[in-house]
């Protein structure tokens, strides 16, 4: 009787942990699928409306969605809207589950 009484609160313990861990893991699972990785030229950049247009390797241009959540880096330091510049090479993580392309990360890509 005794053991009974000892597992039964560690068996709700435990059932209680996989719960809140699988709670956790399915929603970042949820987000992640809205992420979608681009890279490209930048074409353009639209001050105005907080656009950038990139042309991806298969020729496929793109308008990247700016706000001020986009997190923009140059060699791992922390860069601005206004260090994009026409001609570079980025590399970008996009929030699609809008159906706009919502640039979550721009990474500006060195030697050029």
């Amino acid at each position: 009787m005794k053991t009974r009484l000892v597992l039964l609160p560690a068996m709700v313990l435990v059932a209680s942990l996989a719960w809140a861990v699988a709670s956790q893991t399915s929603g970042t699972a949820a987000y992640a699928t809205g992420l979608q990785r681009h890279s490209g030229e930048i074409m353009s950049v639209d001050a105005r409306a907080h656009e950038v247009l990139i042309k991806e390797a298969d020729g496929k241009q793109m308008s990247l969605a700016v706000d001020k959540d986009t997190r923009i880096t140059r060699e791992g330091q922390a860069a601005s809207f206004a260090d994009l510049k026409a001609g570079e090479e980025v590399s970008a993580e996009c929030d699609e589950s809008s159906g706009t392309h919502l640039a979550k990360t721009i990474t500006i890509q060195a030697g050029r």
